[in-house]
């Protein structure tokens, strides 16, 4: 092969990689996933250089002495909270391959993670606020991450009476709304500082279904008022960091409010319970008497 036949067999492959490319983001648009393990969304870190907006405005220099690893935190008004750091994705390799798995996005210097769909949510969808390329090689070691930037591709949109600081959305032509929460680069309290402030779950649970560790074992609870009793009282419990002791998974609740809006909890081994995006974070509640509610 001469060099001009080379040239040209290279601007074949490249047309075509292009061609491929926006196939796999149509197909992203599209697609149904199912919900993803905590810890394999939370392994990933996205990056860079982000402007410190921690729900109760504590940066990272005030966590406590002696336990910046375990990333604990004083907040201003004098609790102890568990600070969730900004996070980073690798730019190289296979890294980037992995990355590109979890579906974010950047907005107003706050990183957003999916974090649950809804089948019936037009009524959720309100003012469009941006739009995202669904790149992420734009990124630099120097910009940190670009507006507008991310793996998710299309227009993100608020949450009709939800806060945009917390909770954005984006849309799919099947009338599907998927939801984006800002779960990095914040301090955690209690679990309230989630389920209530972010996803509006205190005592507004309507549907619960409880799943095991084996993907078949799923029932509905049937007693909801004393479910959103087991919520209100988790709200109130105060979060812990277990990063440096994880605990097995024993199954997962979802629930969802009268919205339509959805949470993922992790059940874990010793009575506690994590947030779907807050891989590390845990809340110590028995979660034991929610097997004995389901339908």
């Amino acid at each position: 092969m001469n060099g001009e036949q080379l040239l040209d067999a290279l601007e074949q492959v490249d047309e075509e990689l292009l061609v491929e490319a926006d196939r796999v983001r149509q197909r992203r648009k599209k697609a149904r996933w199912p919900f993803i393990p905590l810890a394999a969304c939370l392994c990933l870190v996205v990056a860079g250089a982000m402007i410190a907006q921690p729900w109760r405005s504590v940066p990272q220099s005030n966590s406590l002495p002696g336990k910046a690893e375990s990333n604990q935190a004083e907040t201003e008004n004098g609790s102890v909270g568990v600070y969730v750091p900004p996070m980073e994705v690798p730019m190289e390799g296979d890294a980037q391959i992995e990355a590109d798995l979890l579906s974010f996005f950047i907005y107003q210097g706050r990183l957003y993670v999916e974090c649950s769909r809804a089948q019936n949510g037009a009524g959720l969808v309100g003012e469009k606020l941006g739009t995202s390329n669904g790149r992420i090689d734009e990124w630099t070691p120097d910009s940190g991450y670009v507006e507008g930037s991310g793996t998710a591709w299309g227009d993100f949109y608020a949450v009709n009476g939800y806060d945009p600081a917390h909770l954005l959305c984006m849309t799919w032509e099947d009338g599907t709304v998927a939801l984006y929460w800002n779960n990095n680069d914040i301090t955690v309290e209690t679990a309230g500082d989630v389920l209530d402030e972010v996803f509006h779950m205190s005592g507004q649970v309507v549907k619960a279904t409880m799943r095991g560790a084996d993907v078949e074992d799923v029932a509905e609870i049937s007693r909801l008022d004393d479910l959103n009793a087991w919520v209100e009282e988790l709200c109130a419990t105060p979060a812990q960091w277990d990063g440096d002791s994880p605990s097995e998974v024993l199954g997962y609740l979802y629930l969802e409010n009268q919205d339509g809006v959805t949470v993922e909890l992790a059940l874990h081994e010793g009575g506690k319970a994590g947030i779907y995006g807050l891989g590390e974070v845990s809340f110590q509640l028995d979660w034991m008497p929610l097997t004995h509610w389901k339908a």
